[in-house]
């Protein structure tokens, strides 16, 4: 079951629209559900991202975590991101890093077969900017 704290933060979103103003877009399908996600990131004034997604709520409510908190996030912290998603769902006594924090409401072991939809909008993100390297 879902937890309510992912559902509102879903129904509640601010970034599931495309923004027509961006440099780097990124079109991602998970290869295990079928999710699918457009993430466009644009770095004006304040680098900000928005997305389009047909996708559970899990991939939908990472996507808005990322969205709210991409100023925090260059290439690099985006693969440390990444890494530790996978650390966390992988190893046992891993704890929530500074870097996972604000991931915290859908990283429970639990939601374990999940990962691959927690990750996607990471996924399309650290695509969309390599391909502006």
């Amino acid at each position: 079951m879902i937890d309510t704290k992912i559902i509102n933060l879903v129904l509640n979103s601010k970034y599931n629209q495309l923004s027509n103003n961006y440099k780097f877009e990124s079109i991602k399908k998970n290869k295990i559900c079928g999710d699918i996600i457009n993430i466009r990131v644009s770095l004006n004034k304040k680098k900000s991202l928005t997305y389009e997604a047909k996708s559970c709520f899990f991939t939908k409510a990472s996507a808005e975590i990322l969205s709210k908190n991409i100023s925090k996030y260059d290439f690099q912290k985006l693969n440390e991101l990444k890494k530790d998603i996978i650390l966390f769902f992988e190893k046992k006594d891993f704890k929530i890093t500074k870097n996972l924090k604000p991931f915290k409401i859908i990283l429970n072991k639990k939601n374990k077969v999940r990962k691959e939809c927690i990750l996607l909008p990471i996924l399309a993100t650290i695509e969309a900017l390599n391909d502006s390297r």
